[in-house]
């Protein structure tokens, strides 16, 4: 979504975390400046090279710059030096597909993921654009709060953009509803008129509002320090959805 605050980060980590409690091998890319998810995966983003060093110098290898995180999946770290690659890369030669070509290097090479997720910025910049051209499919988290609907049909229209310009493999994963409180009548009515505009593209998971997800950016996935909770159930049967919906669509 180009919103901030939907959940984007904190669903990137804990996803990674419930892919790796069902033995899948997880590759983690940080394509945002404010490296929140470095942070949270337990990396310094200045102590190691990032995506953007292999973004804007092609002898730099991405498999080179991959760190294993202590939750399980492997990461490749941002810093806020991605801010500049926006400018940087505007009139690069086939930049859009700069990503992907990363990390088809990557397979290239013999390492293997079974799930490789993108973590984006809030913007719909060149950085968002390289994503989506990289990437098989989308997940959109959606707050279940007043005006956060409103961006969905213009991302929707972007994903048609990108799907005819750019990548025709793009589809939409799912819309994971976040944020639900079921105490409000905003929560239950905006979940309501998703699940029936959207229908079976609205996943039956739903993460519902908890203070325990604030401590995502400092801890790390909420499985890890709270395995318990609620929330971090939830995360792990979104993970066993995705991987259903995957098989089914591989039988």
């Amino acid at each position: 979504m180009q919103k901030g605050g939907t959940g984007k980060t904190t669903t990137a980590i804990c996803l990674a975390a419930g892919f790796v409690l069902q033995n899948k091998k997880v590759l983690v890319i940080d394509l945002d400046p404010q490296a929140n998810l470095t942070v949270a995966s337990g990396i310094d983003p200045l102590e190691h090279p990032t995506i953007y060093d292999c973004l804007k110098d092609p002898k730099v290898k991405a498999s080179g710059l991959i760190i294993q995180s202590p939750y399980g999946f492997d990461i490749i770290p941002a810093n806020l030096s991605l801010s500049s690659a926006e400018a940087q890369l505007v009139g690069a030669v086939n930049r859009d597909r700069k990503l992907a070509n990363k990390i088809k290097e990557i397979e290239r090479e013999g390492l293997v993921y079974d799930y490789v997720i993108v973590d984006c910025s809030p913007s719909l910049g060149i950085l968002t654009l390289m994503a989506l051209t990289a990437a098989n499919s989308v997940l959109i988290p959606l707050q279940c709060q007043q005006f956060a609907a409103f961006g969905l049909n213009d991302f929707l229209e972007t994903m048609k953009l990108v799907q005819s310009e750019l990548n025709s493999e793009l589809h939409l994963l799912g819309i994971l509803l976040t944020m639900y409180d079921a105490r409000t009548r905003m929560s239950r009515t905006i979940a309501q008129e998703i699940r029936e505009v959207m229908g079976e593209q609205v996943f039956n998971a739903v993460i519902k509002f908890s203070t325990a997800l604030a401590e995502v950016p400092t801890r790390g996935p909420i499985q890890a320090y709270d395995p318990r909770h609620e929330v971090a159930f939830t995360y792990n049967e979104l993970a066993k959805e995705i991987i259903e919906n995957d098989e089914k669509d591989h039988r």
